[in-house]
């Protein structure tokens, strides 16, 4: 037993010992930087993914028209978004008794739903009309 006791400590410094190496400080600091620059961008893109695609809509039996936002990615809340959208519609004195903000994946998604909601609201009789309206930032 002895003799396995006796190699410990020469394996311990041969494997464990840690000796700073030059430049060390410097090195470690931009792993650092470099780990906080990975983590950033993690970060951003997360972000971004989770922007929802939108478009906005107001609906007219009366006037038999369906109004349509242009499509705008949306980082807000769904509810301020909606207010924005109403306050807009108010200010622009249109009529309307359905509204809503629709939600997708990515853009070509709401432009397939834009599309598919106007030839649904033709078939009501009501013509479609594009507005030049996204929500503020």
């Amino acid at each position: 037993m002895d003799g396995i006791l006796a190699g410990l400590p020469e394996w311990k410094e041969r494997f464990f010992a840690v000796e700073p190496a030059r430049g060390g400080a410097r090195r470690r600091r931009r792993t650092r930087i470099a780990l906080l620059l990975v983590l950033a961008a993690q970060s951003v893109s997360q972000a971004a993914r989770a922007a929802d695609w939108r478009y906005c809509y107001a609906g007219s039996d009366a006037d038999r028209r369906f109004y349509v936002s242009q499509p705008f990615a949306a980082s807000k809340p769904m509810e301020t978004i909606e207010r924005q959208w109403l306050t807009w519609l108010g200010r622009q004195g249109i009529r309307f008794e359905t509204t809503g903000c629709p939600r997708g994946r990515d853009r070509a998604t709401i432009e397939d739903s834009v599309r598919s909601a106007a030839r649904y609201n033709q078939g009501l009789g009501r013509r479609t009309l594009d507005q030049d309206w996204t929500p503020e930032s």
